[in-house]
């Protein structure tokens, strides 16, 4: 995957207990956070998810469709970059 293609998410994914938590966060304006349920496989590597919440910034004169389309992009760059030999801006642990 080029990380070019989606500059301004980052994957924070932590593992606590036997515990996984992926988060999705786009660095740009509006902030957003996408926290996806992952699957593992039998190593305990993210194989894919579901969409589990979404938080963002209270907008007080709507653009959610904005929003929309951000986690969307959150959604595609989440799945890509499990299909990628390459890493994404992914931090661990």
């Amino acid at each position: 995957m080029d990380n070019k293609a989606f500059p301004r998410f980052l994957i924070v994914e932590h593992h606590d207990e036997g515990r996984v938590t992926v988060l999705v966060h786009h660095l740009g304006q509006p902030r957003l956070m996408v926290e996806f349920e992952p699957r593992l496989d039998a190593e305990g590597k993210v194989t894919g998810g579901t969409l589990k919440r979404v938080c963002a910034e209270n907008a007080w004169c709507g653009g959610y469709g904005q929003y929309s389309r951000l986690v969307g992009q959150a959604e595609k760059f989440f799945h890509r970059s499990l299909e990628s030999d390459i890493p994404p801006n992914r931090l661990q642990w």
